[in-house]
């Protein structure tokens, strides 16, 4: 739901995107970076759902429940340096999948949620069947060591401090081959001689 993303990404503690690199985002601005990377990038793009307790383990979701935390990616080429590295348009053929926007509603912060929607997200891409591989995973996080203590715990490492900003670069290497990369390397294998 795209109004309630918005404004997690404007309330949100943990939001990296509009809080510290672009302080004087609009609302339409926003929008429109979401609307962007959801329509271009929607394979990397998460959200958790609340909802009600449900009764019969056979039911499904169907519609409704509380949007509470989303993360949102896409991917480029480069390694991202700078605060406009991460603004670069959706390459699907990008080596370097990039978090924009990691978030939790303010009421179910601190609560493990974070911790296992990032889990979740990470195991997810590394199950994906991509076309083209991707090389490493990138999230710029605050100063807050709560945070930093989140994505070393899933083996995320600190790569850059960037003061400006008051943030951390944290970067995860993944090395996954897609079937275009498999493709392009050609498949391992041994010549047996037999009799």
């Amino acid at each position: 739901d795209l109004p309630i993303c918005k404004d997690l990404l404007m309330e949100s503690s943990n939001n990296y995107s509009s809080k510290q690199q672009h302080p004087k985002l609009s609302l339409s601005a926003i929008k429109q970076k979401l609307q962007y990377r959801q329509h271009h990038a929607a394979q990397y793009f998460r959200c958790a759902v609340k909802l009600d307790r449900i009764k019969d383990s056979t039911a499904t979701f169907s519609r409704g429940g509380d949007v509470i935390g989303l993360i949102m990616a896409t991917r480029c080429n480069i390694n991202p340096a700078g605060p406009s590295a991460l603004e670069q348009s959706h390459d699907a053929a990008g080596k370097i999948l990039i978090i924009h926007a990691f978030c939790i509603d303010k009421a179910y912060q601190k609560k493990g949620i974070g911790k296992r929607m990032l889990s979740n997200y990470v195991e997810s891409i590394k199950t994906m069947r991509l076309r083209n591989g991707i090389d490493k995973l990138v999230v710029r996080v605050n100063e807050t060591w709560l945070m930093i203590w989140l994505v070393q715990k899933l083996h995320f490492s600190v790569q850059t401090y960037y003061p400006d900003q008051q943030c951390y670069q944290c970067e995860l290497n993944l090395n996954l081959l897609g079937s275009e990369d498999s493709k392009r390397k050609g498949l391992s294998y041994w010549v047996v001689d037999s009799f």
